[in-house]
C-alpha cells in the first residue's frame, strides 16, 4: 500500500505490517490521524512500541 508521509508529503510504498509499524511508532496524536484517514482498511490502537494495527473486514 502506499502512503503519503506526514512531515514531507512524499509518497512512499510499505509492503509489510511491520514497515508500517516502524513509521507510526514514532508519531504524536495529530500525526496518527493524518495517517489513521489514510488508511480506513487498517485498524490502528495505542502509540509508540504498543501500536497494535488490524485489518477490518467487510462483514454482511
Amino acid at each position: 500500500m502506499e502512503i503519503v508521509l506526514f512531515r514531507t508529503g512524499e509518497k512512499i510504498e510499505v509492503n509489510t505490517p511491520k514497515e508500517l509499524k516502524e513509521i507510526l511508532k514514532y508519531c504524536n496524536p495529530l500525526m496518527m490521524n493524518f495517517y489513521k484517514k489514510q488508511l480506513p482498511m487498517l485498524e490502528i490502537k495505542g502509540f509508540g512500541e504498543s501500536i497494535e494495527i488490524n485489518k477490518i473486514g467487510i462483514t454482511r
